[in-house]
């Protein structure tokens, strides 16, 4: 029997690209606000989901710099379980009620790729980098205080595709300001058949809630 969470199934099942889950993340991430027309965000909605009038074309942008588990302390094999990614939300309405959207998302690592596919995410490869904090950094980086300055990028297929700058100003006192909505993310499996190219194998919402987010 071939055993494995995603490809390739082999009959050890150590050569799968994700152990099963639960999984684990931790990361340094910048959060960047930013609006645009709301008739684009509306294109880029599935059917099922629909604009939200009072977001006034409200998005997010992330950088992410990340470090993921399952439960045998696969972070001690750092080659296959950090990575960066790039990803934006748009608000949205599902069933009424807000959610957030994810149209484009990048990573650096197939491992991510294939976890982000089974959960809807439309992950497609690229580089991403953003400058890091350390505790210790000195005059190599920024200190946590206002004035300091934090950079990210994203390129893909040789093209710059996002690159965004956050300049600090203050601490965040009230944290209702950081609640999250819960995601609906689109998964699709399509079909090579010719005569099935217009009816994926799987076309579906898949909504999650986001876990709570630690300030530090």
């Amino acid at each position: 029997m071939l055993k494995g969470f995603n490809y390739p199934l082999t009959p050890k099942g150590k050569s799968t690209l994700n152990p099963r889950p639960p999984w684990y993340y931790s990361s340094d991430f910048l959060n960047i606000e930013f609006w645009s027309q709301s008739s684009a965000v509306a294109a880029l909605l599935p059917t099922g989901l629909d604009p939200d009038p009072s977001a006034k074309g409200h998005g997010d942008a992330f950088f992410y710099d990340w470090q993921f588990s399952g439960e045998n302390e696969e972070y001690l094999d750092p080659a296959r379980y950090q990575y960066r990614e790039f990803f934006i939300l748009v608000d949205a309405l599902y069933e009424g009620k807000p959610v957030s959207y994810c149209p484009y998302i990048f990573v650096d690592n197939d491992a991510a790729l294939a976890r982000g596919w089974t959960q809807g995410y439309p992950k497609r490869l690229g580089q991403v980098f953003q400058t890091r904090y350390y505790a210790a950094t000195g005059k190599a980086g920024p200190a946590l205080a206002p004035g300091s300055k934090f950079a990210g990028s994203l390129t893909a297929s040789g093209q710059r595709l996002a690159e965004g700058l956050v300049t600090l100003k203050e601490p965040v006192t009230d944290l209702s300001l950081l609640k999250q909505k819960p995601i609906v993310n689109l998964l699709h499996y399509p079909r090579l058949a010719a005569d099935k190219r217009e009816k994926p194998a799987l076309h579906e919402r898949a909504c999650r809630e986001r876990p709570a987010r630690r300030e530090d």
